[in-house]
């Protein structure tokens, strides 16, 4: 664990509810004595063994970020446990795709990022997920901002409505969410540009990743596998927002389901 690093809080019931980043680490036995136990002996809550080491944390904020959601973008199974395990590529990966930067998925997903007094007592600690250090102030990290830029005025335009389903959800009570979906994957040669972006649910998110949805690249009809609430609607598109009729081809014939391609 390093400097920088961002570490996710479980508290039960599938969801993180904290989020922190690591400012510095320290294995001191005597400062852990002082800290973690009132008879004097630094150990886990099962007293299975010795606690020794304290992690300095910063930027402390509230989230609300639903565990299943992000334990299957990393490709965990249900049982998997993660401790202080730092998210594989896969799970990275679904963050850059879906948000553009670590950043800008903890925003996403922030309900407070004031200061927290947090009731240590109540994290199960072997639920713990880090994630990895914020990239260096590179051309890349400029682009992932400009990236970001462009996603949230495509958000507000559309008002957090799914182009899908034109539904609203909600992470507060008066807080929106939605999420950028790239047609053409980034991680397939795709371009971070709205021509290439649509405004999407969660769920509908994810059934574009997997492929079970169809649009027409012309009348931009929609065509779900399953979902026969969805079939033949018509995608809600802005007047301003045009849509690169390539990515939704590249879309049809490499990523959505064999029985749904014309």
């Amino acid at each position: 664990m390093e400097s920088g690093d961002v570490i996710l809080f479980y508290t039960g019931n599938h969801r993180y509810r904290y989020a922190a980043t690591v400012v510095d680490t320290e294995q001191n036995r005597e400062r852990a004595y002082d800290l973690w136990s009132p008879e004097g002996s630094p150990g886990t809550d099962d007293g299975t063994g010795e606690w020794e080491y304290l992690i300095y944390l910063r930027d402390v904020r509230a989230i609300d970020l639903d565990s299943v959601t992000l334990h299957n973008w990393a490709g965990y199974g249900i049982d998997h446990l993660v401790g202080f395990q730092s998210l594989n590529e896969q799970g990275h990966r679904e963050i850059r795709e879906r948000f553009g930067d670590i950043e800008s998925f903890l925003e996403a997903n922030t309900i407070s990022d004031g200061p927290i007094a947090a009731d240590w007592g109540q994290f199960d600690t072997a639920e713990v997920v880090r994630d990895v250090a914020t990239p260096p102030k590179t051309t890349t990290t400029v682009s992932r901002i400009l990236r970001n830029t462009e996603l949230v005025t495509e958000l507000k335009l559309y008002n957090y409505r799914c182009q899908v389903c034109e539904e609203q959800r909600r992470r507060a009570v008066d807080v929106y969410y939605a999420e950028g979906h790239h047609i053409r994957p980034l991680g397939d040669d795709g371009p971070d540009s709205r021509d290439n972006l649509l405004v999407l649910c969660p769920d509908h998110h994810a059934d574009f990743d997997y492929g079970t949805i169809a649009i027409d690249p012309r009348s931009y009809e929609l065509r779900h596998l399953y979902e026969d609430r969805v079939d033949n609607r018509v995608l809600t598109v802005r007047g301003d927002h045009e849509i690169e009729r390539e990515y939704l081809d590249y879309h049809n014939d490499e990523i959505v389901v064999p029985n749904l391609r014309s």
